[in-house]
């Protein structure tokens, strides 16, 4: 099963690309059966990578997240399906370019790292860490999401402030509407994040008797939670628009990737179980 896992992983990598390369030949088409293609393409590609999730998680009996491997595999399967419900909603051809390259070049650098089974130790063989784990995956690719959103706003308004556009340009959805999408996923992505503290400081509880030890990981998620906090605050309360709240919503999204990367790779805490190389 592990190698059937491994040929859906190589599969994803291959039908990635080539969904980022239909999807920009549709940029210059305006033919609907190369639409149809593109988005075919992009389907199977999830459907791929939903195979890999499942069959490896499957073997594991758990969800894929103990090595970077799994952790970059499945958190790509969640962007990937956060895009297609955005993809089905709002159809913004730009948007697949980022999202497939991304995708595709994040799966090729994992199919680079130690892809070696894990044994489930005993102290993560919880309910509750594995509820943990999910909603914070649900919660990532959402903000991962919005990131990218908030990145085409500001190299959306950059053109504009210098009144040079290029062909790029002519694809981008105005500013109102990239703001209002990075702002509903953030919305969607919140309680997620909540819900995934909460869930996490129960299996603490659980696992080591405590619900709360402000470990870096712990500081470091709920110094996540407060950024996003105050964008939501800033944004539904004080009435922030534009600049001030995409700059916000980017720096929450900083703070959940040294919190996902940065911590595993130079700080200790009782995440460190988790194998990175």
């Amino acid at each position: 099963m592990l190698r059937v896992a491994d040929y859906a992983h190589h599969l994803t990598i291959v039908l990635a690309w080539l969904a980022f390369l239909l999807n920009a030949l549709r940029l210059k088409s305006k033919g609907r059966s190369l639409a149809r293609y593109a988005f075919l393409a992009t389907l199977a590609t999830w459907v791929a990578l939903t195979a890999f999730v499942l069959l490896r998680g499957w073997s594991q009996r758990s969800v894929p997240f103990l090595s970077l491997f799994e952790s970059l595999s499945t958190l790509s399967w969640v962007v990937l399906s956060v895009y297609l419900v955005v993809e089905w909603k709002v159809r913004w051809s730009i948007l697949s370019l980022v999202v497939l390259g991304g995708v595709g070049g994040i799966l090729i650098y994992a199919s680079t790292l130690p892809r070696d089974l894990l044994p489930l130790l005993p102290v993560l063989q919880s309910r509750w860490l594995m509820v943990h784990v999910l909603l914070n995956f649900l919660a990532y690719g959402s903000f991962t999401l919005a990131f990218v959103i908030s990145v085409l706003y500001l190299w959306q308004e950059r053109q504009l402030k210098r009144k040079r556009v290029n062909f790029w340009y002519y694809w981008l959805p105005s500013l109102e509407k990239l703001e209002a999408m990075s702002d509903l996923l953030i919305r969607w992505a919140f309680p997620l994040l909540t819900l995934g503290i909460l869930t996490g400081s129960i299996y603490a509880e659980n696992a080591w008797g405590s619900y709360w030890d402000w470990n870096v990981k712990e500081t470091w998620s709920l110094i996540t939670w407060l950024i996003y906090a105050g964008y939501l605050h800033a944004r539904h309360i004080q009435g922030w628009h534009g600049r001030r709240a995409i700059l916000l919503s980017v720096l929450g999204f900083l703070a959940i990737l040294f919190n996902y990367l940065g911590i595993s790779l130079l700080l200790p805490s009782p995440h460190s179980f988790i194998r990175i190389l």
